[in-house]
């Protein structure tokens, strides 16, 4: 055994330190998801792209299956503001400066023409993320009110 590696096992022993855990299939990730959002009564399915949408509050929203990260958890609201001219674009840019430099662990940014908000964070398990919900849908909805009062 290499001394670096021994080092590391004597840190993970000596310490609590843990390592990251090994990756979830795709679809055991995609069940866990809708099985959470079945316990806040919100019926998740699986998209095209093999996210988990829902919809909550009159919003649709996704829940991102990354099998290959399974430690990063993004939760997204996308389609909030169509872009329609190169002029709004560049307000647009503004608006989605000010709630990145404003809102925690919230993101706005442009695609395909939207504006997307998400939160994003690491997390030490996937499901991790139950405990916050509500503080995140709270994040989002004052992050898509600051970009529109922006906006203005």
């Amino acid at each position: 055994m290499k001394f670096s590696r021994l080092i590391l096992v004597m840190l993970v022993l000596t310490t609590g330190f843990s390592l990251p855990i090994a990756a979830q299939s795709e679809t055991e990730l995609q069940k866990l998801y809708i099985n959470i959002l079945d316990q806040i009564k919100v019926n998740g399915e699986v998209d095209g792209d093999g996210d988990v949408q829902f919809s909550y509050e009159d919003r649709s929203y996704f829940l991102e299956v990354n099998e290959n990260d399974t430690e990063f958890y993004r939760l997204v609201l996308p389609n909030i503001w169509p872009i329609e001219s190169e002029l709004e674009r560049l307000k647009v840019f503004k608006a989605v400066n000010e709630v990145n430099k404003t809102k925690k662990v919230a993101k706005a940014y442009v695609t395909n023409d939207d504006v997307w908000i998400t939160v994003e964070m690491f997390i030490d398990k996937p499901d991790n993320f139950i405990g916050s919900l509500e503080r995140q849908f709270k994040v989002i909805n004052e992050a898509v009110k600051l970009f529109v009062d922006e906006m203005k």
